[in-house]
């Protein structure tokens, strides 16, 4: 369990993404549920949740992300699915 979720009131929501493996959380094992979501978190959690949407459009390149950042995929994914 992440250690920072003890009395937070979305705590089960959290847990059930964690069991379908949809949000991972941070290295130090803490969630943080008051942090807001980065692009990159966004998609990913869409590209878990909705697999099966359809591309829609051609996918967009950011400037401010390279090939190498961990979620370069889901974000051209994202993108082509038009989640943002």
């Amino acid at each position: 369990m992440f250690s920072d979720l003890e009395n937070h009131w979305a705590k089960s929501s959290i847990l059930a993404l964690r069991e379908r493996s949809l949000v991972r959380g941070y290295p130090d094992g803490k969630f943080r549920p008051q942090a807001s979501l980065t692009r990159a978190e966004f998609a990913s959690l869409m590209c878990g949740a909705f697999p099966q949407a359809k591309p829609v459009r051609e996918p967009i390149s950011f400037s401010d992300v390279p090939r190498s950042h961990w979620a370069f995929e889901s974000i051209q994914t994202a993108t082509k699915k038009q989640f943002f």
